[in-house]
């Protein structure tokens, strides 16, 4: 599984998450898209490293449409 492409669920759902198993953390925000509208439900945290990798994810959704 690719670390850095959001993961699609379903028609329009992807999950942008990740886990940062030294951290004991994991991150499960969704990205919902109909259209021209996008919706992300929980982005997490805000440490760079952590936001940079979800910001990553949205943008393999939001760029390739």
């Amino acid at each position: 599984m690719e670390n850095d492409k959001a993961i699609q669920v379903n028609d329009g759902i992807y999950w942008i998450g990740f886990g940062d198993n030294k951290a004991g953390f994991s991150n499960n925000p969704y990205l919902i898209v109909e259209g021209d509208t996008v919706v992300l439900i929980d982005p997490g945290s805000r440490r760079p490293e952590h936001f940079n990798l979800v910001k990553k994810k949205i943008e393999s959704v939001t760029l390739e449409s």
